[in-house]
């Protein structure tokens, strides 16, 4: 019944850019480090199952969080937390 419940309700876009915030926060970031596309990538799909998430909840996510100013993308396909985004861990 637990995990019925869980389905019914959709992520909301905040639920969502908290989780990935969550990832650089476990990893003790601070604003100009870069963590690889696919750590993140990794780190997300390792919850995904756990609340009911899609990998396009990630992509929405990130793009929001981008146009926030909180991460930039670096030429090298890594995902930089900015001073904006470290205040919002």
């Amino acid at each position: 019944m637990g995990v019925l419940k869980k389905m019914t309700k959709l992520p909301t876009e905040n639920d969502v850019e908290r989780e990935i915030l969550n990832i650089f926060k476990k990893l003790n970031s601070r604003p100009g480090d870069v963590l690889p596309r696919g750590k993140v990538l990794n780190d997300f799909i390792k919850i995904e199952n756990k609340k009911g998430y899609r990998l396009d909840d990630l992509s929405k996510g990130l793009d929001l969080l981008l146009q926030k100013k909180y991460f930039v993308l670096t030429k090298s396909e890594g995902i930089k937390l900015t001073q904006s985004g470290f205040e919002k861990i």
